[in-house]
């Protein structure tokens, strides 16, 4: 699993997915907490029962994940665009 933060955004890439979430700004708990139903954008990698993730890493800005993808016999370098439109 890799764990981003840049500013109010989180970017989590998982076993399957990236969730990235807008955190709330202003005064709120420490303890707040954020589910699937509330991530901003949610990107699945491909599925198949051969392909998994093998390595994932973030953009400095959070606007690309590069992973490596496959299985014993061939790896994919994979490219997603988290943003569509990056915030400006």
């Amino acid at each position: 699993m890799v764990l981003k933060v840049v500013g109010t955004t989180v970017t989590v890439v998982g076993k399957w997915k990236v969730v990235t979430w807008d955190l709330p700004t202003g005064d709120h708990t420490p303890n707040t907490i954020m589910a699937l139903e509330d991530s901003a954008r949610t990107i699945n990698f491909r599925s198949g029962s051969s392909i998994r993730l093998l390595r994932a890493s973030i953009s400095p800005d959070s606007c690309y994940i590069a992973t490596i993808e496959g299985n014993e016999l061939v790896h994919y370098l994979v490219v997603y665009n988290i943003w569509k439109n990056p915030p400006g």
